[in-house]
């Protein structure tokens, strides 16, 4: 996985503010391939627009400011804290606000590269 698009996961999974330590754990054996840190992540996202890096301790708070949340980014987040497949009907509902639907979410499940359509009925994360 190049760093760009590991990165770039990172940041679309920052729905909500997230410490370092938690992302890191999260994304271990991607940032362990790259070689990157918890400090190193940290400073990272410090240095991008429309992101904010607060101190937490020995920790640091990293949070997304003045940003939307896409369409991609709110079914990512889903998918990661159901930590199993869910079925579209169930995206659907919980995903109102961008009214959408099954055959929609199934279509961005094919073409994202950390998700997977499951007899096209359900979404996974790979």
């Amino acid at each position: 996985m190049i760093t760009h698009q590991v990165l770039n996961d990172i940041k679309q999974s920052l729905s909500s503010p997230k410490l370092a330590s938690q992302l890191v754990s999260d994304y271990q054996k991607e940032l362990t391939e790259l070689g990157w840190n918890q400090q190193q992540l940290a400073l990272y996202f410090a240095l991008l627009p429309n992101t904010e890096v607060t101190a937490q301790g020995d920790d640091w708070q990293i949070t997304m400011t003045g940003q939307e949340q896409t369409l991609e980014s709110a079914l990512e987040a889903i998918l990661k804290d159901a930590k199993r497949p869910v079925a579209t009907d169930k995206l659907v509902q919980q995903l109102k606000a961008f009214n959408t639907s099954g055959p929609q979410l199934i279509a961005i499940a094919k073409v994202h590269p950390n998700m997977n359509s499951i007899g096209g009925r359900a979404i996974s994360l790979k």
